[in-house]
């Protein structure tokens, strides 16, 4: 197969594909199927030759695995909360909601009576004390997860083993603790 790179000048690649990209690319041929293929980020151009590169595929290995904890913990905070029998939806759409609830209740003390929709239970009213709570166990259920990430990225971040990264998921235990306020 033919391909086309552009390469910086310590030769990672800056830019790849099967159409002349950039300023003078580099014309190459390569095996179908050839893991360069998948993963050129791993590689080097160097003296008209492409080197694996062991530190950039750790790199690559660390950007990979940090992206997939990053999506797991942001659809774990979307799924949303249960706080006093009650479940909660959290997209961001509904954490803009209680954001902007929460601020007219600070900025005008004679609202006492809040009607916000459960999954659970249908609508149903809130006192102001019971909706603020309701709104601190939202961001407790959302710092619980944020923590939980940045305590796995920094673990990731500190492992330099490919298969210990690829082993990592979102219930690893871990010794970093990341303090969340």
């Amino acid at each position: 197969m033919r391909i086309y790179l552009v390469a910086n000048e310590d030769g990672t690649i800056f830019a790849c594909g099967t159409t002349p990209v950039g300023e003078n690319p580099v014309e190459l041929f390569v095996e179908d199927g050839e893991d360069f293929l998948s993963n050129p980020t791993n590689y080097l151009y160097k003296d008209g030759v492409l080197v694996k590169d062991p530190n950039l595929e750790l790199k690559t290995a660390r950007r990979e695995k940090v992206e997939e904890l990053n999506a797991i913990c942001n659809r774990m905070i979307l799924s949303g909360f249960v706080h006093d029998g009650n479940e909660f939806q959290f997209t961001e759409v509904d954490q803009a909601n209680f954001n902007q609830q929460l601020s007219l209740l600070l900025l005008d003390p004679t609202i006492d009576q809040i009607l916000w929709k459960t999954e659970n239970n249908g609508i149903k009213q809130f006192t102001r004390e019971k909706f603020i709570d309701t709104c601190k166990a939202g961001e407790s259920h959302k710092r619980k997860y944020i923590g939980r990430y940045w305590n796995l990225k920094a673990y990731v971040e500190s492992l330099t083993d490919i298969n210990a990264i690829n082993n990592v998921n979102f219930l690893t235990d871990i010794d970093i603790n990341v303090e969340v306020n």
